[in-house]
């Protein structure tokens, strides 16, 4: 069994070395609390955040230099997350298939951002 939302592998009470699925846990929660993963966004149009990426980490880094303004895609899973845009155009961070709310984080912004699984939404932009 893995937690709902970061899918992180919960103890098992027959479970030997049960020391290390708490280690691996721990480290789990450290990356996703404060960890920061580098998205290239050079390729533009739409891109997408695998659920490991999305969850693993807090901090999302656009960079690269797209074309145009692109679109982010993070899973359907609820998360508390942060976005910052170093790409040179803005990124309209939405759930994958769209149809929710989204939020579009300008060139230079740091947003902190909630999903519901359905809707992102903005907790602050600066």
């Amino acid at each position: 069994m893995a937690t709902p939302n970061l899918a992180i592998v919960e103890l098992v009470a027959s479970q030997n070395q049960k020391e290390v699925t708490v280690n691996n846990a721990l480290a789990q929660i450290d990356e996703a609390t404060q960890g920061e993963l580098d998205t290239d966004a050079t390729a533009g149009g739409s891109l997408s955040l695998t659920a490991g990426d999305y969850t693993g980490y807090f901090m999302h880094l656009l960079s690269g230099t797209p074309g145009a303004g692109f679109t982010l895609n993070v899973p359907a899973t609820k998360r508390f997350f942060a976005i910052r845009n170093t790409s040179g155009q803005t990124a309209t961070v939405q759930v994958t298939g769209g149809g929710g709310l989204s939020v579009a984080v300008a060139t230079g912004e740091l947003a902190l951002l909630v999903s519901d699984g359905a809707d992102v939404r903005a907790f602050s932009i600066i």
